[in-house]
């Protein structure tokens, strides 16, 4: 999020967000053919970021169970 604020304001990509010839024009064909494919894009984002927040959690969780064994263990 930080470098895409970045982004806007920095000085050199300025002709990028005034330049009429990278306008998005979301009436146009090639818009149109595109839209839907960034929509599956976004989709298939979320679910591999859900995934990897899933396999996180399992790793804390397989973490967390292997110090309450070591802990009995110690006692």
């Amino acid at each position: 999020n930080n470098s895409s604020n970045y982004l806007l304001t920095d000085q050199r990509f300025s002709g990028l967000f005034s330049d009429p010839d990278f306008e998005i024009v979301e009436d146009s064909e090639q818009y149109k053919q595109l839209a839907p494919m960034m929509k599956k894009l976004e989709v298939k984002k979320k679910k591999n970021e859900k995934r990897i927040e899933e396999k996180e959690r399992n790793i804390q969780n397989e973490e967390m169970t292997e110090m309450d064994n070591d802990n009995e263990f110690s006692t």
